[in-house]
């Protein structure tokens, strides 16, 4: 079950790096087009990328232990990631 978890969420976090690297304007809109948040977006998209390719062989040779400290690792990269954002969000007017 935790296999089949960690690889669905490995497949979501490499779908989410692919938009923040390949389709930023998703997401700029909502913080802005500067070149600080084009980088911004490169770099947790890179992150979610790297993330993603741990996860394959955490879900083939993993063992609990690694399984969850792998989830926790990707669980604080996507806070981190959510609350930075966030902060970038425009404030309505």
């Amino acid at each position: 079950m935790i296999t089949i978890f960690i690889c669905i969420f490995a497949l979501l976090l490499a779908v989410i790096g692919f938009c923040l690297l390949k389709k930023p304007r998703l997401f700029l809109p909502l913080i802005g087009d500067t070149p600080e948040h084009r980088q911004f977006l490169h770099g947790f998209g890179l992150g979610y990328f790297i993330v993603a390719l741990v996860g394959i062989p955490v879900a083939i040779w993993g063992t609990k232990l690694i399984a969850f400290a792998y989830l926790f690792i990707a669980l604080l990269i996507t806070l981190t990631f959510s609350i930075r954002f966030s902060g970038k969000m425009k404030q309505p007017k």
